[in-house]
């Protein structure tokens, strides 16, 4: 017995776009829907194929040449908040670096005074 697929509800306005559509969730048409669930979702990043220990091994690397080419403080700050998006961290670690970055910039701004 071949399993039918179940008959979306009568067609209604979707709330989103007002086409008279069968709407399947929320008071959405299934376009409307899908389309709120890709925005909702993770953008892609290059880094987000990346494993999370080559991602760590990586930003470990970025570090070392900051350190190793002897770059200032405000523009290892620069650098590190514009890669952070796209190093292929977790969202808890980037946050923290954020946090930490923001710390030193207070820090900094403190001294200069």
């Amino acid at each position: 017995m071949k399993k039918t697929k179940p008959e979306l509800p009568n067609p209604r306005p979707c709330l989103e776009c007002h086409e008279t559509r069968p709407i399947a969730a929320r008071g959405l048409c299934e376009r409307c829907r899908s389309r709120a669930r890709r925005e909702n979702l993770k953008p892609f990043t290059p880094a987000s194929a990346v494993s999370q220990g080559k991602a760590a091994r990586n930003f470990a690397q970025l570090i070392s040449i900051l350190e190793d080419c002897k770059v200032s403080s405000k523009s290892v700050t620069v650098i590190l908040r514009e890669f952070l998006p796209y190093s292929g961290q977790p969202q808890v670690v980037i946050e923290a670096y954020t946090r930490a970055i923001r710390e030193r910039e207070e820090a900094n701004k403190l001294e200069e005074q």
